[in-house]
């Protein structure tokens, strides 16, 4: 391929097998030989995946980056024939860590140096990723965002064809129209992202996207306990400013550390850093809390999950006998230990034994009773 100057290319779907648009760009004198930081950049609510080449493309060159565009299903507006596809649905979302995985795989992409930015509908896209997706990236700069597209259909008349054209129909339609807008709305999952470095930005006059959007999702991840998020409600309208925010991205270096804390909400069947939640209810939430304290102590407290799995080996646990206390489960619930070498399990209350130590496979099974928690089990190693 061409060096130095954005080139179009398709990578297909690692959901639904189709081909998905994205530009990526390398270095002029790029040879392979060092790992290099990957930019990924977000078009906006109305535009593709062309639209952000002119202005990240040099900036990408200047520091010697990787960039890729990904199209993401295309605008979110009705004349998008697959609207319901864009908008961050699961689809769009897959399409963003598919073009990530195809830069690493045909590229040497430093995975402690991938950064995510964009603006507008870009910035809506930047926060859910940074929600599904906060274990990827170094750091995430979001600019004018839009973070409750429930709340923005009454706001903004202009793009309400759009949002229902993504979401079928308008906020209180039906049960399924109503799940669409709470998974699509970040500031509903924003608080998985509580260790990731976030960037967040909004003009205090943006005609566009009130600025509460931004200042919402900031407080979720205040409330949650982020220490890495920083807002800026700046004198300004509906602005993305790409070279501030590739300044910042630039001194992000991502920690391999695995968080001490989680604070997860999943709208799916999916992994988080060490966590893997499965709901327990079609169209509702799943949650979880998890601490690790001291690495002598986890903790977890649980809502609406049927399943939960936690690989041992990256949480980095390494005492010999840990408390593992379960204080909360709403629902009947499956909690896994694997990758972990348990030699004995002692429960804190006189119960039924309901766990099991599969020493050859290194997973130990508990089957939670909502009735009996808060309750310890003693992990001996």
């Amino acid at each position: 391929m061409e060096k130095g100057k954005p080139v179009e290319i398709a990578i297909k779907s690692s959901l639904d097998g189709t081909d998905q648009s994205n530009i990526i760009q390398v270095p002029a004198d790029y040879d392979g030989s060092k790992p290099l930081p990957l930019l990924v950049g977000l078009h906006s609510w109305s535009a593709d995946y062309k639209q952000q080449a002119k202005a990240m493309g040099p900036l990408a060159l200047k520091r010697g980056w990787l960039l890729v565009l990904p199209d993401f299903r295309g605008p979110n507006l009705p004349r998008n024939p697959k609207a319901k596809e864009a908008c961050a649905s699961i689809l769009a979302q897959h399409d963003v860590i598919d073009s990530v995985n195809y830069m690493i795989a045909n590229f040497n992409v430093d995975k402690r140096r991938i950064y995510l930015t964009g603006g507008s509908g870009g910035g809506h896209m930047a926060h859910v990723m940074a929600a599904k997706y906060p274990d990827v990236w170094a750091g995430v700069s979001a600019w004018v965002s839009i973070t409750n597209i429930a709340a923005w259909h009454g706001e903004n008349k202009g793009y309400a064809p759009g949002v229902e054209a993504c979401t079928g129909g308008k906020p209180g339609d039906s049960p399924e129209v109503d799940w669409e807008y709470f998974r699509r709305s970040p500031v509903n999952l924003i608080a998985n992202a509580l260790n990731l470095p976030m960037d967040i930005h909004h003009g205090r006059n943006d005609q566009s996207v009130p600025y509460h959007h931004s200042v919402d999702s900031y407080n979720k991840l205040e409330d949650a306990g982020s220490a890495k998020a920083a807002l800026d409600v700046f004198d300004g309208g509906h602005d993305f400013k790409v070279g501030p925010a590739v300044d910042w991205l630039a001194k992000q270096v991502k920690d391999d550390a695995p968080p001490a804390r989680l604070d997860l909400t999943t709208d799916e069947a999916k992994s988080y850093y060490y966590a893997y939640l499965v709901p327990a209810e079609e169209m509702k939430p799943g949650r979880c809390d998890i601490s690790i304290r001291e690495g002598k102590e986890v903790v977890v407290a649980a809502d609406s999950l049927k399943e939960l799995r936690l690989d041992w080996t990256a949480m980095a646990v390494g005492a010999k006998e840990v408390c593992l206390n379960v204080q909360k489960a709403t629902n009947p619930m499956t909690l896994r230990v694997e990758n972990a070498a348990i030699l004995e399990v002692e429960c804190g209350k006189k119960i039924a034994r309901t766990w099991e130590v599969d020493k050859q496979k290194k997973v130990l099974t508990i089957a939670i009773d909502p009735a009996v928690a808060p309750v310890e089990y003693v992990l001996k190693f």
